[in-house]
């Protein structure tokens, strides 16, 4: 065993939640009474009348922090949930969403998509970045998420499916996608899934359009590469915990779609 997995034992962390039901369950009611406790706590700090300056100042610190911890409840519970399609212990940081934000690209006339948004930390990155909210679209798997990210911002279109039929929910789009930014673990993933994820990828990205995707296993070499992609840059973030290596992947050939080759081969 080496260092690296001695300090992060995200993996086995995943495996013994998902299999054992009854921790599964222990989550939940821990995740359920510290919800209530805060919100609890909250609300006692909000209807206190401000007698003085250090009341205020709480008041002041809860109302700019609850958006905050109340993403992170929600995080954790869709954890709890499904520990393996959410594949991380902690929301991303700002400075990981930040670094992802940094290498998308769009025009005034295009899309940019979003799989896995999670609490909408990288959405908001992509915003503060100059991505107009009307260009976002923001896939989520879990139900818990998708209806958190629709309150939060109501302006970006969100999907609640499994990326793996992207080409579907996307059909109807007629905008170019210039970008697609993934927060999915395509590394705790089932193998099939992962693949058909990949696979979908470049049937509905641009040409010269962006994969932008990162990994908490820095050790390794990037990613597998969606088909017609090549890579472009890599980073890694080491303020994010745990540390996190962005890839960003060039879509550099057209791709044909499954209909278009049936048609030459016919």
């Amino acid at each position: 065993m080496d260092a690296y997995t001695i300090i992060t034992p995200w993996p086995r962390i995943y495996r013994w939640i998902y299999r054992y039901r009854l921790t599964r369950h222990a989550w939940q009611i821990s995740l359920w009474v510290l919800e209530n406790i805060w919100l609890a706590f909250q609300s006692g700090w909000m209807y206190l009348r401000p007698r003085n300056r250090y009341v205020r100042m709480v008041n002041d610190y809860v109302k700019h922090h609850a958006l905050k911890h109340e993403n992170t409840f929600t995080f954790l519970k869709a954890l709890a949930l499904n520990p393996g399609a959410t594949g991380a212990i902690l929301p991303s940081s700002k400075y990981l969403a930040r670094t992802m934000a940094a290498y998308v690209q769009f025009t005034s006339e295009s899309l940019v998509v979003e799989l896995g948004a999670g609490t909408g930390v990288m959405t908001a990155a992509m915003i503060q970045a100059g991505v107009p909210p009307q260009q976002i679209v923001a896939v989520e798997y879990a139900p818990q998420l998708a209806k958190k990210l629709k309150e939060r911002f109501p302006e970006i279109e969100v999907i609640e499916g499994n990326a793996a039929y992207l080409q579907h929910f996307l059909k109807d789009k007629p905008q170019a996608i210039t970008t697609i930014i993934s927060g999915l673990p395509l590394r705790s993933l089932p193998k099939n899934v992962s693949q058909a994820i990949l696979e979908q990828i470049p049937l509905v990205l641009a040409e010269n359009g962006r994969y932008i995707q990162f990994t908490y296993d820095i050790r390794s070499n990037s990613l597998s590469c969606p088909q017609t992609c090549d890579l472009e840059d890599t980073t890694i973030v080491w303020r994010n915990i745990p540390p996190a290596k962005v890839d960003v992947f060039v879509k550099t050939q057209p791709t044909l779609d499954k209909t278009s080759l049936a048609d030459l081969q016919a």
